[in-house]
């Protein structure tokens, strides 16, 4: 196995400790988004998922709430806007399609009212 990035390492210990990149980000004096990429990187070192977080859409959302969180969120799509989670699942990047980006921004601010 390839060695880990230290920083790398310091910001997923950071992020699970405190339960938000926010508050990661703050203690380790980066941006939440710089706490974001450095996970990415060791995830894709690792070949895991270690925080199932997305475009900065859950970063306000504790990390011990995210499973909750994305499985409410599931089902909110599935039952609201079939076709947007049809898209997503087909593997479909909507980073290249500006109106399903739009809608699932506008999905995900309507479903964290409801989150409780």
């Amino acid at each position: 196995m390839r060695r880990l990035p230290l920083s790398s390492l310091q910001a997923f210990e950071a992020a699970a400790r405190t339960g938000s990149f926010r508050a990661a980000g703050e203690e380790l004096g980066i941006s939440p988004s710089a706490i974001s990429h450095a996970i990415r990187k060791l995830e894709d070192l690792m070949g895991a998922t270690l925080f199932a977080v997305n475009k900065g859409y859950m970063d306000d959302i504790e990390v011990k709430q995210v499973l909750p969180f994305e499985h409410g969120l599931h089902a909110f799509l599935k039952d609201k806007h079939a076709a947007l989670l049809q898209k997503m699942e087909g593997g479909k990047a909507l980073d290249k399609d500006k109106e399903a980006e739009d809608e699932l921004t506008s999905a995900i601010e309507a479903f964290k009212k409801s989150f409780a």
